[in-house]
């Protein structure tokens, strides 16, 4: 014999409103936010047509690893707060690497 015909008449029905309102409640929550995502820009895309400096041919100029403290190597954008705080923002993520957008970056800017 099923579970639910054990139940008095009476009380089916009540389970079966608080059933409904359940899934009425749930139904009328909002969705989240959409996550958004940015990248990291060069001087040249910030500011197109600025004027550069032409350096020797002979001079070469190095660009050591780049390393991102562990508090920021994440998807997330993470920024300060005032004093020692940060804020991880739930919403706002990077659409690339972070150290991979920095090293792309500096080298463009350099370049």
């Amino acid at each position: 014999m099923p579970v639910f015909n054990m139940i008095r008449p009476a009380s089916r029905y009540a389970v079966l409103v608080l059933i409904l309102f359940a899934i009425g409640a749930c139904a009328g929550l909002p969705g989240s936010a959409p996550t958004r995502f940015y990248i990291l820009k060069t001087a040249e895309d910030i500011k197109p047509g600025e004027a550069t400096i032409n350096l020797p041919e002979a001079m070469t100029i190095g660009i050591g690893p780049v390393q991102i403290p562990g508090y920021a190597d994440r998807p997330q954008i993470v920024t300060f707060d005032s004093g020692a705080e940060i804020n991880v923002s739930d919403f706002d993520h990077w659409a690339e690497p972070l150290s991979d957008a920095i090293k792309r970056v500096v080298s463009s800017n350099v370049a």
